[in-house]
């Protein structure tokens, strides 16, 4: 059946977010059952996999991350603190 392009379209101009590390990280999110999490390159953002998104969603609950200081975040340059630890939740045991 797949996912109407007028849908995805959408999805890529109104994305979700979601609190990591008290930073809001904004994703798409498609499909469902088993999830794949794809995570952009350092050039792109979310909207690198906007071709790829409906058709993994017709097996898999897709979600496309874009990482900090990636649109649709405005980034005003400041700081060096750039690491994979602010984009994942650990257990609160970690």
């Amino acid at each position: 059946m797949g996912v109407p392009r007028a849908a995805l379209g959408e999805a890529l101009v109104n994305a979700l977010s979601v609190e990591v590390n008290g930073y809001e990280m904004a994703y798409l999110e498609m499909g469902s059952g088993v999830p794949l999490v794809l995570v952009h390159g350092a050039i792109n953002d979310y909207r690198s996999w906007s071709q790829l998104v409906p058709v993994f969603a017709k097996k898999y609950r897709v979600l496309a991350v874009s990482l900090r200081h990636y649109f649709p975040e405005r980034w005003d340059g400041a700081g060096d603190d750039f690491s994979i630890k602010q984009h994942i939740a650990l257990p609160r045991y970690c």
